[in-house]
This record gives C-alpha cells, structure tokens and sequence, in this order.
C-alpha cells in the first residue's frame, strides 16, 4: 500500500516510528537516540534468532534513522559517515540504514562494502518501499503512526479488483464488506450478461470457500463467481473450483492479472527471438557510468536494483553509436522474460518497444495500443496496460527515443519524452534508451540555468538561439535518472574475440593490437565486430579511424559478391544504391524505406520495376550484413550508423570538388566525413592564378564546407572566396593603427603604447567598433560568422583547427594553462586550420561581423579564448556574444580581404 512519508512531520517522529516498528518485528531495543535537530540519530537494537543448527544466535544491530521525505533528497555518503566505525564503537555486527526516500548509489555501494572489510559484519539499507511493505505486515505500527490509512487488505484487494473489472469493461454495482472479504456484484456492459460475484477475502482462499460461493451463485441466478486473494488457494480449493467446470473459479491477485490480459505468448516469442539470435552467443555484459560517478559492471546488476527499488522509476541509458544499447535491451528483457515465465507471481513482464519503427509524432496511447494488438497481437484494450503498468506488473523498455528524436524539431522531441514519461507511474518501471547529446545530468542542467557571466554568453544557451542539440531537463524528476554506457575494456573484447571467433581469436587480438588505435575503435561493440571481420584488408602499424573501418568492412562485401561472379550489379552501382537509399531516408526523414518510393532515377537505373530484376536485387542485397529488405519490399540499414556512413561517403568527394548541394547533416555524419577526408585536405587550394597573396594572409577558397554544430550542423556554400589575415591582430600591429588616426587605445596600455613583453600577442580590450574601424583603416573588413568558420575548419567539418583530436597545452592556449594571452603562432604549425590560420581555438575570442539576430547590437564573437576548457574549445561550441559597444578582455578579430575569382 503506497505511504506518504512526508506526512512524519520531524526526523524524532520518523525515529519514533522506526523504533515501533523493530519490536514489531521481534527486536529488543536496546538503547535509545539522543533526539536531536539533524533528522536523525543511532538506534542500538538485538534480535536472537535459530541458527542452522537450532541454537539460538543474537545479533546487534546499529540503526541509523535519515528522514529526507520532504526534501525528496537521497542518503550520500557524508549523511551517514563510517559505519563500521560506529558499529565497532558500540558493538554491533549489524548496520541498517532506514530511511524515507533512498540511497545515492555510493552509499549503496559503501554499505554494500561493509561485509567485504569486516567479514563478520553485515548492512543493509531499508528505504521507505521496504518500510512501506514492513508496515503492512504490521498494521498495529501502521495504524498508530498513519491513522488515515484505513481500508483493510480485503478492502485494498477489492479496490484493485475492481479497478482491474473496470477497464476490462465490466460495471461493480454492488459491494458488501464482512470481516475478511469483500463481496462484489459485476456485470459486463452488455445488455444480454447475467452478473458475476467477485469475493476478495484475506488469507488463503480453502475449499469451504469455493463451496460457500457456489451455493450463493446457485441461489442467486449468477453467471458465476471468483475468489481472489493476495496469497494462495489451497490445492483443495483449486480441485474443487476446478470441478465446477468454470463456475467458479478461484485466483491469486498475480493469477487474476493473468487472467484478463494473456502475455505469456508474447513473453515466450520475446525469449525465443533473442536466445535464436547471434547475439545470443556472443554478448559480452556491458557496464554503465552513474551520475554520481560510479562505475558498475555488469549493468544487469544496476537495473536489477533500480527494477527492485519502488522508489525509482525511470532509468534513461545513454551511449554513443554502437556502444551496445539495442543489444543491452533484447538480453535484459530476454532475461525478464525467463524469470517471468518461471515465477510470473514474484516478476514484471517486459515489454520492449523499438521506438525506430514508430512515426515522428505518437501519443502514448496510439503507440501502445499499436504495439500491443498490431505488433504482438495482445486483445488488450490501452485502459488495461495502464492499470497494469499502474500496478507494477510492467518494465517498460523503450529503445531507440534517439531514432524517433532525429525525424522531428526540438519541440517535438521533448514533446515526445513528456509522451513517454507518462508511463512513469508510482508503481511503473520505464527504462529509455537513447544517444548521449539528447539529455543532461541534474548537475550538467544546473551548470546550464546557472548561467554564464554577463560579459559572455555561449549560443548554445543564449536566448534567441535554440539549443545545438535538444536537452531534456531531469531536474525537477528525482525518479528520473540517467546512465552512460561505458566502452569495452581489454578483457570485453577479448571476450568477444573468443566467443566469435574461437579457431583465431588470439591472432585476431595480436593483429588489433598491432594496428595504430585499432584497440582504441575497439572499445565500441559494433566496430570491434568490423575490425575482425576487416582485419584482413587493414595493414599493421596503418592509422584507422572509424569511418575508414566501415569502408573497409563495406568494401569487402561489395568486392566479395564481384569475386563470387554477382556481375549483373557493379560495385559502383551497388555502392550508389546504399548511399542514395541512406539520403532518400535523411530526405524523407524514415529509417526505412519501400523501394517503389525510391527516387525515379535510381529505379530506373536499377530497373527496379521489372519483376526478374526485383527477384534478382532482393537476392544480391540479402547477401549484405547490414541492410535488410523485408517480405514487403521495404529496405532499411542493420545499424543506423551504416546510413550515416554511406551519406558521408558520399557527401565527402562533392564536398572535395565544391559540388556539394546544401543540407543538413548529424553528428555522426560529420565525424564520418572528416575521416574519409583526412589527410585529402593537407594541399589546400591556392588562389585563382593570377591573384596574389596579400602578406600575412591566406586564401580561403568558394564552395560547399559542414558549418555549425549539434542539430545545427549541416553544409552551407560560401559563394565568394576571401583572403584571411593569417593570425589575430597584435597589440603592435594595433599601436600602429592607434598612432596613425588618433584612435582610442586599449584600456590596459601605457598611455598609447602597449606593455613591452605583449607587442606579438593579440590586442584585447577592444570593442566591436574598434575592430570594424581598424579593418577599415587597413583596407579590410571583419569576417562574417560562416567565413570565420570556413578558415578555422576547412571544408570536412573537424571539430577543432587541427582535427577531432582533443586540445593539449601543445596544440593550443587553453583551460588557463598560461594564465593569459600568448603571442601569436607559437602553436604553428601544429595548431594551425587548414588554410593555415592561427590561435582559430582558444587564446582570444575574435570579432566578426555577424550580428546575433538581425537588427540587435549584440555581435558574434568566434574562437573562444585562453579560459576556456577543452570541450568548450570546439570550434563549433566556442561561439559568444557581446554588445558591439563593448571592450573587455579577451577579444581579437581577424580581416579578410574579397576579391572575386
């Protein structure tokens, strides 16, 4: 029965209550707390209980009382101090923490440590789902401490029947309640029905029961009559309903669930699907990352405790691509699905729904009923599910929010989450899982709407620009919680190795081994299977980055069909069908698509129209491990990752030859084709013949080049080229312009000459039309935003100047490292763009004449500056805005000179 702790006014009540409870349950105590003002202090409580061998052993026991009920805060570590020093202290071999809400995970995993330091001490932690089920053992404690809580089992029993009667569509006209039942009159709605009675009575239903109900149902005309019971019928009582022939009928409350809704051959299919699977014989327990910083292994664990926790019911697991969610999900509910089977009294049913096959907007309700009578062929009205999941008998696995999110805008996404989060119930289990950029840790949100300081406001929370990705706010869910899965470790993958491959997985290990960074790839469970499927096409001691890994793994099946005499389709050509599926799907925003909606070029080219050629493709592309067609002609990519690589593969040669169309593009998509162009890009283009380089300038060419960042990422063209000076301006070069018109100088200067030491550093203290009268001054203008950009990255999207790689003190001025500014170029060439720039990440922030929203003051600042850290140094994240107006630390600008090409 649900207990509202919040209503124990004081932490000495909560002790109060805690202390009625234990002798219920058959403690002595043995001292009691000094009550104090901090919620909570030690009860020192014995117990003797038989031991194995029937003398009796007496334990005692240190109880720590922590009632957090009305501030809904967890138990941390700090709370609770050293136990096994307490428990030394006063001589106890037992520790039991009680509270009213629960304990963060290190306090779990600190309690749970106890035994293993002192082998003869045990602890535990009572949260208020286990105070809760006490209670109702001892409905005296119950009732002294929560007067409100009247209605007697027989009476919560009815309740539930009745509930459970009335979204099967059946009306309770009549209730008469006697000492350990309750009698119940329904009748189905409709008009031709006679009534059934329903007795929900305490205790074990008996024989005498069946008996004293037939009789009634006889007496009265009655279609027939159930007994229901939170504990068992008797085997006699079952004989002798069964003897009726259905008259009467006599369940356990788990039993009568089972009756209305039959799940079992759904929960049989789940299991037989997953354990006739590959992945069945190769998975590899994956571990997670808590918000709190805890690393657990294996996961199953985790979730089982957060399954057994009633006080937690969300669990959002996040991981980047490949990282095992999908395959977490089918074991995890497999294995739900074999305890169920084997024990559905004390088990949840698992339902696990692949969010990729629904559309881009569903309400809950459309998705579940779809779910249910489609899908699984379950005649369940949606009422009934949600009385289910109401009543704890669900976990809710919905896999893939990521797959929906990437269809819809930013509303729509949260709009979705809030959906799917209304069947996080009291009672429910829901578990999502999803790409990492859609959420936020509570303490990341709180770092969010902390804000940043006035003079400098990031975009990716500024106000007027939306979100780079959209971030789902956990703050205000305290049962919502957040995982991340953590990469394969050496023993994972040569786990996998062995299983998959037990001829040569040693060898296949060396090889990994002996390749540059191929361990490091091999972290990811979907690319450790590539690599030693592609081993043989990859050379020891060559530099292998994901996406060159996929080509190599795509190329061996496009060359293994040629090899094996498949000639009718080229590999050319079936290498143009995967990418043109891939962008029909971006396209058309679906992860799967039927063949007659093809474009009509490809069709054509295919000459998918015709009968024997469909027979013949579907036969060539059967032969691919990661798309599949299925019986109704529709295709779709194994993996997702397998898409956004063949739209890379080919947006990455048009972008080389400035034919790139523009478009939006994902992450994933933008990582994909900085790997194929690496290294493509080294020779950057040299201005038109004829045009010479301005010196300290470079040139930086037209066309098609990946801009921004988050959902925002996508291909923009520039139609003009330009040249950029190549490094910010510097306090000498700024002395220069100062002496010569009279301008104003930097507010930390010398009068007008800057400090000595910082003539090569970039000038700061400026303001946006210091920067614009300067560039005038010098024959120049500030760079747009998208210019700025095209110099810093280049055309293949990297995250920073030199590539994805992360910042070092090396690369670039960053994290405070030099606790100012550095002179310009000192991070040359190492750090440089690939048109050959400087300090484009870190050091000073740079002006551009980008104005945030047209007709404001504000201006766009780029580069970021030597405060910032790592991950805010991407060139894509370190955006800013000021007042043009403004002159503080921290600035600089670079000026382009156009000319037409």
């Amino acid at each position: 029965m649900p207990i509202d702790f919040t209503q124990i006014e004081t932490g000495e009540d909560f002790e109060l209550l805690c202390e009625d409870l234990l002798r219920a349950m058959g403690f002595t105590i043995e001292a009691k707390p000094a009550r104090g003002p901090d919620l909570g202090k030690d009860i020192i409580a014995t117990k003797t209980v038989p031991d194995d061998a029937g003398f009796d052993d007496t334990h005692r026991y240190l109880i720590e009382c922590k009632h957090y009920a009305k501030s809904d805060r967890s138990v941390r570590e700090p709370d609770i101090g050293s136990p096994i020093a307490r428990m030394g202290a006063h001589n106890c071999d037992r520790y039991i923490l009680a509270t009213t809400t629960v304990a963060a995970e290190k306090t779990r995993v600190q309690i749970a440590s106890i035994t293993n330091t002192v082998p003869h001490y045990k602890a535990t932690v009572w949260h208020k789902g286990d105070l809760a089920r006490f209670l109702d053992a001892h409905p005296d404690v119950l009732q002294r401490h929560f007067p409100a809580l009247g209605p007697t089992p027989a009476d919560a029993l009815a309740d539930t029947v009745t509930g459970l009667l009335t979204v099967m569509g059946f009306t309770c006209h009549e209730r008469q309640a006697a000492g350990d039942r309750v009698r119940l009159v329904c009748a189905s709605r409709g008009a031709l029905t006679r009534p059934v009675v329903v007795v929900c009575r305490e205790g074990a239903v008996s024989r005498e029961d069946v008996e004293a109900l037939l009789a009634n149902v006889n007496a009265q005309g009655l279609s027939g009559g159930v007994l229901v019971t939170y504990t068992r019928v008797t085997p006699a009582a079952g004989e002798r309903a069964a003897e009726t022939d259905g008259l009467v009928r006599a369940f356990t409350l788990d039993a009568f669930y089972r009756e209305l809704i039959d799940f079992e051959p759904y929960v049989r299919q789940l299991v037989a699907d997953y354990d006739g699977s590959e992945l069945s014989t190769y998975y590899v327990d994956l571990g997670c990352r808590t918000d709190d910083g805890s690393e657990i292994k294996p996961m199953d664990g985790y979730v089982d405790r957060w399954l057994d926790d009633p006080t937690r019911n969300h669990i959002s697991i996040l991981g980047d691509y490949g990282t095992g969610k999908t395959s977490f999900c089918r074991q995890y509910a497999a294995g739900l699905g074999r305890r169920w089977l084997a024990d559905p009294d004390r088990n949840r049913i698992p339902i696990l729904i692949s969010l990729r096959d629904y559309a881009k907007t569903m309400g809950l309700q459309q998705l579940i009923t779809d779910f249910l009578v489609n899908r699984c062929g379950i005649q369940a009205r949606y009422e009934a599910f949600t009385r289910f999941n109401a009543d704890g008998k669900l976990v809710l696995l919905f896999d893939g929010f990521d797959e929906m999110a990437q269809k819809v805008d930013y509303q729509t996404t949260v709009d979705n989450f809030e959906e799917l989060a209304k069947a996080v119930e009291e009672r429910g289990k829901v578990i999502l899982t999803c790409r990492t950029p859609y959420f936020r840790t509570r303490e990341e949100a709180q770092e969010l709407f902390r804000g940043q300081p006035p003079e400098i406001c990031e975009t990716s929370e500024a106000p007027g620009r939306r979100p780079e990705y959209p971030l789902i706010d956990l703050r205000d869910r305290p049962n919502f919680e957040i995982v991340h899965l953590l990469p394969f470790d050496r023993a994972d993958m040569q786990a996998i190795l062995r299983q998959r491959f037990p001829a040569g997985w040693e060898t296949l290990w060396r090889r990994i081994q002996d390749t540059y960074n191929l361990e490091e790839l091999a972290q990811r469970p979907v690319l450790l299977d590539m690599i030693a499927r592609s081993l043989p096409d990859l050379r020891p001691g060559q530099v292998v980055n994901a996406a060159r890994l996929y080509q190599a793994y795509t190329d061996r099946w496009l060359t293994r069909d040629w090899e094996k005499g498949r000639h009718l389709i080229t590999r050319d050509d079936k290498r143009l069908f995967m990418q043109q599926l891939a962008l029909e799907m971006v396209r058309r925003e679906e992860l799967s698509i039927h063949y007659s909606r093809l474009p009509d070029q490809v069709r054509a080219h295919f000459h998918l129209d015709k009968a024997r050629e469909i027979d013949y493709f579907e036969h060539d592309i059967r032969t691919c491990s990661f798309l599949n067609r299925d019986a109704d002609g529709n295709y779709q990519f194994v993996h997702r990752s397998f898409g956004e690589f063949f739209v890379a593969q080919w947006l990455a040669p048009r972008l080389l030859d400035a034919t790139a169309p523009e478009m939006r593009v994902n992450e994933e998509v933008r990582g994909f084709v900085h790997g194929l162009l690496e290294g493509a890009t080294d020779d950057w283009p040299p201005p038109p013949e004829g045009m010479e380089v301005p010196e300290g300038m470079v040139w930086v060419p037209p066309g098609p080049f990946i801009y921004g960042g988050g959902e925002n990422t996508r291909v923009v063209r520039l139609e003009r080229g330009f040249f950029v000076a190549r490094t910010p301006v510097t306090n000498a070069q700024y002395a220069r312009f100062v002496a010569e018109t009279g301008h104003r100088p930097p507010s930390h200067w010398k009068g007008r000459t800057p400090p000595g030491e910082l003539g090569d550093h970039p000038v700061v203290y400026v303001s946006w039309h210091d920067a614009v009268e300067y560039a005038e001054w010098a024959g120049a203008r500030l760079p747009t935003e998208q210019e700025w950009e095209k110099a810093a990255r280049g055309i293949d999207g990297r995250t920073y100047p030199w590539g994805d790689e992360e910042p070092t003190p090396e690369l670039c001025n960053f994290d405070g490292n030099e606790g100012g500014t550095t002179p310009v170029g000192v991070y040359s060439p190492q750090g440089d763009s690939p048109c050959g720039c400087v300090d484009m990440a870190g050091n000073v922030w740079e002006w551009t004449a980008s104005e945030w929203e047209p007709g404001s003051d504000l201006r766009v600042l780029r580069g970021g500056a030597s405060s910032l850290r790592g991950a805010s140094a991407a060139l894509f994240a370190s955006t800013g805005v000021r007042s043009a107006a403004s002159g503080t630390s921290g600035f600089g600008w670079c000026c382009p000179h156009t000319s037409d090409p």
